[in-house]
């Protein structure tokens, strides 16, 4: 009589599972809130600004507040009331708590603007190819990339695109006009 390897692969004992050695927790070492950064979890490892010894549980969220908070007055204005924001989606959540969410688009920061401004229209931007740009496509120009399917025309050829996609459900490299 012969055995069937299967039974005898579900009567093979089976090994106790290896436990694994435990993790030594990190020191205590809350900021002057009691917490890492926002989380109000004292759970994991700290990361410290050196400058001000704010604390945060992630280090993305150290070099955030390094690149934009630490020792800088805050640089954006509400222009409704005096208050002023280090970063500019504060500003925002200022603003929508107010019911004024839609002034979004007018947020600049105090101080000197872009280095970049058009000469003709005085627009200004952060990079002298956008000038360029501007200045080849935009400034006192028509819009040059018409649509085949309406009237719209577009100043670049990706707002062309992107209205015929979400328009007319079609993508412009099937008409050959490329993308």
């Amino acid at each position: 009589m012969s055995r069937c390897p299967v039974s005898d692969w579900y009567a093979a004992p089976v090994p106790e599972p290896v436990p694994e050695p435990p993790v030594a927790p990190y020191p205590p070492a809350a900021g002057p809130s009691g917490s890492y950064g926002s989380y109000g979890s004292t759970a994991g490892p700290p990361f410290s600004c050196p400058a001000c010894g704010k604390t945060y549980r992630h280090h993305p969220s150290l070099w955030k507040h390094r690149k934009f908070e630490c020792g800088r007055e805050p640089q954006f204005q509400c222009p409704l009331c005096p208050h002023r924001a280090k970063r500019k989606h504060h500003l925002v959540y200022h603003l929508q708590a107010r019911g004024a969410g839609g002034a979004y688009g007018r947020l600049a920061p105090i101080g000197p603007g872009p280095p970049f401004s058009c000469p003709r229209c005085g627009r200004q931007y952060q990079y002298s190819t956008s000038v360029r740009n501007h200045l080849r496509l935009e400034c006192g120009q028509e819009p040059q990339f018409p649509c085949t399917m309406c009237p719209y025309r577009g100043r670049r050829k990706h707002h062309r695109d992107n209205h015929m996609i979400s328009i007319h459900n079609v993508r412009p490299d099937f008409l050959g006009l490329g993308s």
